[in-house]
């Protein structure tokens, strides 16, 4: 029966794909943890498993079971989104440019689309309505 159920597309097909348990592996936890404490720095997939002691592949299996996601693609969420507070924070005098590199992106252009793409905006329109709303 359980073969049968794993193998036959069928409504529960999702749920069984998904993990059982909604704790996280702790050499993920430890990967996710490297990335938030070195977000400026340069990083690879290497870097990030050597960090969680453990190989590439158990990384890349590991996000994409718990967190749907691949590792990389993390930690440009995790950038996108500290770049958006930083944009948003009246209390930050920064320009784009020095914001996006402080969250570790180096080339603008492309971190421009990337904004764009998550946010539906520039980076350049947060920047100016945070000006508007210190003013």
């Amino acid at each position: 029966m359980i073969t049968l159920l794993e193998t036959v597309s069928n409504n529960y097909s999702a749920r069984l794909a998904k993990p059982t348990s909604p704790a996280i592996p702790k050499r993920l936890k430890h990967a996710i943890e490297y990335m938030h404490a070195n977000i400026s720095s340069p990083m690879s997939i290497t870097d990030i498993a050597d960090a969680a002691d453990t190989s590439v592949r158990a990384l890349q299996g590991a996000f994409q079971q718990f967190k749907d996601t691949t590792p990389l693609n993390y930690l440009r969420t995790i950038r996108l989104e500290g770049v958006r507070k930083a944009l948003t924070d009246p209390a930050i005098s920064l320009s784009v440019a020095e914001v996006a590199r402080s969250w570790g992106f180096s080339h603008m252009g492309r971190f421009a689309a990337l904004y764009r793409q998550s946010f539906g905006e520039m980076p350049s329109n947060a920047a100016k309505m945070r000006r508007c709303g210190s003013e």
